[in-house]
């Protein structure tokens, strides 16, 4: 999708489908009423919505980045994400502990989609034209 599809819309519709799924989650903690089968149908939405997401997050580097620099771009962008993930969860413990884990889940899950990577913030400045990227036929 991430190829055939606007990839502004497909961020901006991956995030708000993965919040919702998350805010669902969150009530049905909250409520006590959150039984393994449903959670696995939300995680299941989740990471499709994921897997909407990051195609299209990744293929802005390319189009953001001067060629002689994507090397480089790339590997901040993945230590970047790599340093995120790990920090992240070490730090998503606090909220549970604090306030318990149905409100922690809607702040820690949105706090992982926004503001998006560096390397992917400079979208929205960058005017220069680039080429687009190359197809594969079917």
């Amino acid at each position: 999708m991430a190829d055939r599809l606007p990839r502004g819309p497909l961020l901006v519709g991956s995030s708000v489908v993965s919040a919702a799924s998350q805010a669902v989650v969150a009530g049905l903690v909250l409520t006590h009423s959150a039984a393994i089968p449903l959670l696995m149908v939300l995680a299941a939405v989740n990471g499709a919505s994921s897997s909407c997401y990051q195609p299209a997050a990744h293929a802005l580097l390319p189009q953001t980045v001067p060629a002689e620099s994507r090397r480089a771009a790339l590997a901040l962008s993945r230590i970047a994400g790599s340093s995120a993930m790990i920090v992240g969860a070490s730090l998503g413990g606090v909220p549970v502990a604090a306030v318990g884990p149905g409100w922690a889940l809607p702040s820690t899950r949105s706090a992982s989609r926004s503001p998006p990577r560096p390397s992917h913030s400079s979208a929205s400045r960058s005017r220069r034209p680039h080429p687009a990227p190359a197809r594969c036929a079917n």
